[in-house]
């Protein structure tokens, strides 16, 4: 009942995180556009949230010992968690280009916000 919850913990955190992070990349252009200087508030009080839970997430990872993608999703749904190969260096490498890919997004998103608002 305790992985349940904590399982529950985790799928919250990962969701409040995606949500607020795309949050934060949609409303800059229109936080700016209607409220002007006052709009940095908004996206500053959405990205203190994104940053928050995705530090929730960290720790959630580390007291788990989740490394890879497929361990977190494994974490996520209640499955068993496999163990890794002692080669952890493709591991990085996918969790590098899933962050990549993550950035890359959130920043297109961002600069097509601002300049959809101008």
């Amino acid at each position: 009942m305790e992985k349940q919850l904590s399982n529950k913990h985790f799928n919250n955190w990962t969701w409040i995180m995606g949500i607020t992070s795309i949050l934060t990349a949609i409303s800059v252009g229109p936080s700016l556009h209607f409220f002007g200087n006052y709009g940095y508030i908004i996206v500053i009080i959405l990205g203190i949230i994104t940053i928050y839970s995705a530090i929730k997430i960290d720790k959630y990872k580390n007291q788990n010992k989740l490394f890879t993608y497929k361990q977190i999703l494994d974490y996520m749904n209640g499955k068993p968690i496999k163990k890794i190969n002692k080669d952890k260096t493709k591991h990085k490498i996918i969790n590098a280009i899933i962050s990549i890919l993550y950035i890359t997004i959130f920043t297109t998103i961002f600069v097509i916000s601002l300049n959809w608002f101008k």
